[in-house]
């Protein structure tokens, strides 16, 4: 019976594959009945999670109306006379017992100036204080509208609350005042019954004002008066924030799984929210999935292990040739008895054939390799076989030297994490130019991060090597260390367009930037300014003290001027100690006026310079494009030069405009 199984078909043996389709369908119908009584226990835990919210947010719009509309009623009796005389106002506050009891914190009437002239209770300090820069204050000047305040610690109360403030109005309609109502968050009539509300073992609700980015209250004591979470960190809140009302699954800034429902409370502009931990609220979910996955995979075990034992009795042959196979790694490839004539038997008689083949093809690619090698660890220039991924799969000896690596640390590195940030996104364009077939090789100047955190440049030539069926394999990198020449490079751009002594522009430079600013300015109508400006009495400096102090005073007069203009602008040094200043963009000639000023004052700060104490002063003339007639930079400086000699003849320390 066994020799009949075992000269079986193949196909026939996988007969048994069939009880397998029935554990698959029947955790497919278990996956979606499961699957459909999630959907409605969480449907209707949203729906009652809503009803709730909706019930809060309800309940807080009644009341925050009832207050503004009581505000306003009371706010409209109020006369100028009234205002006049602060004892009788007070009087007035103290006979508004509906008003107070709403308002349990207190009330306030404020001048149409800011100025507090009485409240009722008396709170210290309260009475007299200044309301003018007050959010609430400004918006009802701005609106002529009722305005509810942001929530705050109180400034005489100490305590959490909110204001509410409504306009006092004459008979022609103007503000003459403000009155305002004080409430406290603990307020049992007002938000007292969302700090004790309960929602189940680890929820809680929150009122958020968006206004203001902040949770007004919240029955978690540890978020009143925190700001809201930002846009973008909680999803359903950046739905609530755009108005939408009801219930769905977010991840909090905790990172923690929840299930969120929220309504608006129109009267306030606030959200009323309620947060339960997805943990608690889906606990009864996971229950009946346990269960009902436990039931299946019970019965799935069962049937898999009778299945599995079939199986393995009728595959023992293949089994051991795949163990015998498994053996070969390590070694040489061997040829395997054939003792059946089924599919397995034919599929053992194939690998024979091809074990024969392989032993052929791996000794003239040993043969290559070896070439291959050997003219890759001799190369006198960084050479490197890379991976798809960007791993280094093989380098040689002058790559190493380029990059402070030894062989064995290199080749567990990638090129991204040697690779200069600037330099990635385009290493990364030109790798991916390569794998998409759109070039057969790239050059490029790149910047690695040596070991000792030097950073060195190299010319890099990359190419990609693909096998028959056109799948790309590897990169081949060459990389030729080029420091020593961008050094160089740099070395001669600084001294072409720079001043040795402080580092800014010469004059050389600031011509080019004048042109590039100059036909910015005529494309698009705008004016620019030149300054022309030279310290005050440097020579005394230099004849008394030394050119050295001399220098170092110039050093940081070019660093203060910096700190006064624009990144767009340009300072430069002309010579001695003349400085030029292009403002490249400016709306009016005041604009250049406001600059100068600030030069001025900057420069006059006293300067220590070793044991010497200095104060220097600056003279600036401004010629103006296109005021003064021309778009030529040295004759533009030449009237700054000459605007700059006029303040020198008036006193110096100053500026003026070019006439």
């Amino acid at each position: 019976m066994l020799g009949k199984i075992i000269s079986m078909s193949l196909k026939t043996k996988i007969a048994g594959i069939v009880l397998l389709l029935f554990v698959a369908s029947f955790w497919l119908l278990t996956y979606s009945v499961e699957k459909k009584l999630s959907q409605d226990m969480t449907s209707l835990l949203e729906t009652q999670q809503f009803s709730t919210v909706s019930y809060v947010a309800s309940d807080l719009d009644d009341k925050i109306r009832q207050r503004i509309e009581l505000l306003e009623a009371n706010a409209g009796i109020i006369t100028p006379e009234l205002l006049a005389d602060p004892e009788k106002a007070r009087d007035f506050l103290k006979s508004r017992f509906g008003l107070l009891a709403l308002f349990k914190a207190g009330l306030s009437i404020i001048s149409k100036d800011g100025n507090g002239i009485t409240d009722y209770p008396i709170v210290a300090e309260r009475a007299n204080a200044s309301f003018s820069e007050i959010e609430y204050f400004k918006e009802v000047l701005a609106t002529g509208k009722t305005a509810i305040g942001k929530p705050r610690i109180g400034r005489f109360t100490k305590q959490p609350g909110v204001a509410f403030a409504a306009p006092i109005k004459d008979k022609s309609g103007h503000i003459i005042g403000l009155l305002v109502g004080f409430a406290w968050f603990s307020d049992s009539t007002l938000f007292g019954q969302v700090e004790h509300a309960n929602v189940g073992k680890t929820g809680y609700i929150t009122i958020n004002v968006p206004k203001y980015g902040l949770i007004a209250t919240s029955s978690n004591p540890s978020l009143i008066l925190k700001p809201m979470a930002q846009s973008g960190v909680n999803n359903m809140l950046g739905r609530f924030l755009a108005g939408y009302e009801g219930s769905g699954i977010a991840v909090n800034s905790q990172w923690i799984e929840t299930l969120t429902s929220a309504k608006q409370i129109p009267a306030a502009g606030w959200i009323a929210q309620i947060v339960l931990p997805a943990e608690e609220a889906f606990a009864p979910i996971r229950t009946m999935r346990f269960r009902a996955y436990s039931i299946a995979a019970a019965l799935s075990a069962f049937v898999l292990v009778t299945v599995w034992l079939v199986i393995w009795r009728l595959l023992a042959p293949l089994s051991h040739a795949s163990k015998s196979i498994s053996e070969m790694i390590s070694g040489d490839l061997q040829s395997l008895p054939v003792k059946y004539h089924d599919e397995i038997g034919f599929l053992l008689k194939n690998f024979n054939f091809l074990v024969s083949e392989r032993k052929q093809t791996e000794e003239a690619l040993r043969n290559s390799e070896d070439k291959f090698r050997n003219i890759l660890e001799n190369a006198p220039i960084g050479m490197a076989m890379v991976s798809i991924e960007g791993r280094f799969m093989l380098v040689n000896r002058s790559l190493c030297e380029i990059v402070g690596y030894t062989k064995e640390e290199l080749e567990n590195l990638t090129y991204q994490e040697i690779t200069h940030p600037d330099d990635l996104e385009s290493n990364f364009t030109n790798v991916q130019l390569l794998l998409d077939g759109r070039a057969t090789s790239f050059h490029m100047e790149k910047r690695y991060i040596r070991k000792d955190k030097q950073v060195v440049w190299t010319q890099l030539t990359s190419s990609v090597v693909r096998n028959a069926a056109g799948t790309s394999l590897y990169l081949i990198a060459q990389i030729e260390d080029i420091t020593n020449r961008k050094r160089n490079q740099e070395q001669i751009h600084r001294l072409a367009f720079y001043d040795a002594l402080t580092n800014l522009p010469n004059r050389r430079l600031l011509l080019d930037r004048f042109n590039q600013a100059l036909v910015q300015a005529k494309r698009f109508h705008r004016s620019l300014a030149i300054m022309y400006l030279d310290i005050d009495d440097f020579k005394r400096v230099n004849d008394t003290l030394g050119h050295d102090i001399g220098d170092e005073l110039l050093k940081i007069v070019a660093d203060r001027l910096q700190t006064c203009v624009r990144s767009m602008d340009t300072v430069c040094r002309q010579g001695g100690d003349e400085f030029i200043v292009v403002l490249s963009e400016i709306s009016q000639m005041q604009d250049a006026a406001i600059v100068a000023d600030k030069i001025i004052k900057v420069i006059n700060k006293p300067v220590s310079i070793q044991e010497y104490d200095l104060r220097v002063t600056t003279s600036i003339g401004i010629a103006i494009y296109p005021v003064n007639g021309t778009d030529d930079a040295r004759e533009l400086m030449k009237k700054a030069d000459m605007a700059m000699y006029e303040v020198k003849n008036k006193g110096k320390n100053g500026f003026t405009f070019y006439q």
